[in-house]
């Protein structure tokens, strides 16, 4: 997650951070997210204008 990372502080949390957490992180849970990270575990490379040929034949 990617937002302001806040830690106890009294009654009320305060901001400590702000950037990006793991969603493994024991922080996560203090995060007020403003955007989720991705991350590609696997991928392929392929060449869009054959991709889009081939799709045009098929149409």
């Amino acid at each position: 997650m990617h937002g302001v990372v806040y830690q106890p502080a009294g009654v009320f949390p305060v901001m400590c951070d702000a950037g990006g957490v793991a969603f493994e992180s024991r922080r996560l849970p203090w995060v007020l997210a403003g955007q989720l990270i991705m991350e590609f575990q696997e991928f392929t490379i392929v060449d869009l204008a054959a991709e889009h040929a081939a799709y045009l034949k098929r149409a």
